[in-house]
């Protein structure tokens, strides 16, 4: 363009004509540079520059993330963090050469530097990387001050197998924990042992008691996978169960026909581990609920009877597999049940009698005692009922069923028999 403009200029030698030409070469260059100054860094709308690998990015415009962000729940720990193939960082060289490098790291574990290299990073700690390029930089850049730092964490395919709602391979960021790829998964399926769950890494195999991190936080039980981990969840092989309270032992005989609970509750089968208490056990239930007793519990162990432990003793006692715990209801209410219209538990009313509330419990039934009832405190221990007692926030009120009934109930199948009987011995008379 500047030769035709040169030419142009040799045939209109007129002052008014290499006046007009000058101010026309002064606006297109004034134009030009600009739009091809934009045309460079133009950026598509709403989204920010690329982190481009090994570029100078102090010479760069601003970069941005060039994926979706996930959180972090804490500071990444140079010491514990292991590099995986496609996390990001920036190297830092300070001294006789300043430059501020994007890096990335390889498939296979590797870091390549300007000037230096490939340098292998793989499963190495971010400290042990950060001592690796230092030692191979001192040659390219001497007296030079050298840092590296994660930008972000790579990804991670990461198989999720047994008793998992969705098993299979899952990806999720390199600084996510254990419990993060469960959820990926789906979270643990009913029958999943919670307290057991392998993680198998370079042919060894540990177990991660995740339920104790979900109870009491404990981070052993909720490491950070690396690359080439594989998760298993077994199912529950052993454990105990946590549930109600059942009404009192003098309706164990109605148990098949009348209502045995004061209320229906929920029963958790909790998975069992060596070494558990019983203050775990009630802190993995959700243990004191709004309903529910926090004086203490009902501990039940095959071959034994059923014992009160105090809240005291809760966490000197040792549990076993097969143990049921009972969590006797709130002392705010009363729970009425045996022959009743509606057994349950009705909210505590200070100076009420027993009459009144089986009569919120609709009365004896047809075959329930009108007097005669069953007092129990909160621990299970009957104790003397008058008709003017008023009752204490916590207790239970037992109707237990008419003994005519049960006469009749033991007479009615005899009698069935008895007319069998006398009917063949007719029929045969009769011949």
């Amino acid at each position: 363009m500047r030769a035709a403009v040169n030419d142009l200029a040799r045939r209109c030698r007129g002052p008014a004509t290499i006046i007009g030409i000058a101010f026309f070469w002064a606006v297109c260059g004034g134009f030009a540079r600009p739009c091809a100054a934009q045309s460079i860094y133009a950026q598509p709308p709403h989204s920010s520059p690329r982190l481009h690998v090994g570029e100078d990015q102090s010479k760069t415009a601003a970069w941005g993330p060039n994926r979706d962000e996930v959180g972090l729940s804490e500071l990444v720990d140079p010491r514990s963090y292991r590099l995986a193939p496609g996390d990001e960082l920036i190297l830092s060289i300070g001294g006789a050469v300043d430059l501020t490098l994007a890096l990335r790291v390889t498939a296979d574990g590797m870091l390549v530097v300007p000037s230096i290299g490939a340098v292998s990073v793989g499963k190495a700690t971010l400290a042990e990387a950060r001592t690796t390029l230092a030692a191979a930089a001192a040659e390219a850049y001497p007296h030079s001050s050298i840092s590296l730092a994660l930008v972000r964490p790579g990804l991670l395919r990461i198989p999720v197998t047994g008793q998992v709602a969705s098993p299979g391979s899952h990806t999720l960021p390199a600084t996510s924990r254990l419990c993060d790829w469960i959820a990926r998964a789906g979270g643990f399926l009913a029958s999943a042992d919670a307290r057991h769950v392998e993680l198998r890494r370079s042919g060894e195999t540990t177990c991660h008691d995740v339920l104790a991190w979900l109870v009491d936080g404990r981070i052993d039980g909720n490491p950070r996978l690396h690359i080439g981990d594989h998760i298993h969840v077994p199912a529950t092989r052993a454990g105990f169960r946590v549930r109600g309270v059942f009404a009192p032992d003098g309706g164990a005989a109605t148990a098949g026909r009348l209502l045995d609970r004061p209320f229906q509750t929920e029963s958790r089968l909790i998975p069992f581990r060596t070494g558990d208490r019983l203050d775990f056990a009630l802190r993995a239930s959700g243990w004191p609920g709004d309903q529910t007793c926090d004086l203490g519990v009902w501990l039940l162990r095959p071959g034994e009877a059923r014992r009160w432990v105090a809240r005291k003793d809760l966490p000197e006692t040792a549990l076993a597999a097969a143990d049921v715990i009972e969590i006797p209801f709130c002392h705010d209410w009363i729970a009425v049940g045996g022959a009743v219209g509606r057994p349950g538990v009705y909210p505590f009313l200070p100076g009420q009698r027993a009459a009144d509330y089986v009569f919120l419990a609709g009365g004896p039934s047809a075959i329930g005692r009108s007097k005669d009832w069953k007092r129990f405190d909160a621990q299970g221990a009957e104790i003397p009922l008058a008709p003017t007692d008023t009752l204490l926030a916590g207790e239970r009120i037992w109707v237990p069923e008419r003994r005519s009934h049960k006469i009749a109930s033991l007479l009615t199948p005899l009698g069935t028999v008895v007319a069998v009987i006398v009917s063949v011995v007719a029929l045969a008379s009769s011949k």
